[in-house]
């Protein structure tokens, strides 16, 4: 790809997200079913104060707040700075 680019007198401009993984990820998934899984700590999870999300952090896009319910755990979120469909990595 880079030599016929390169040939054809192409840039090629490659973007890495590393902040997120999608929710439908193995790693993701793994997380959600069980609480005690290795990859619950590859995300950010954190429970919830007096029935409130963890705090009033705002989703980049626009669309409301950062964190989001986890389904069957009352009081846990997951953290996202774009989509819900995007769940952050614990850097």
């Amino acid at each position: 790809l880079m030599a016929t680019a390169k040939d054809l007198g192409i840039k090629v401009v490659m973007d890495l997200v590393v902040n997120h993984t999608s929710d439908q990820h193995r790693w993701f998934q793994a997380a959600l079913k069980n609480p005690a899984s290795p990859y619950r700590d590859f995300y950010i999870f954190r429970q919830g104060h007096d029935g409130q999300q963890p705090n009033n952090w705002r989703s980049n896009f626009g669309a409301g707040s950062s964190w989001t319910a986890v389904p069957g755990e009352p009081n846990t979120y997951y953290h996202h700075v774009f989509s819900p469909q995007q769940p952050d990595l614990n850097w």
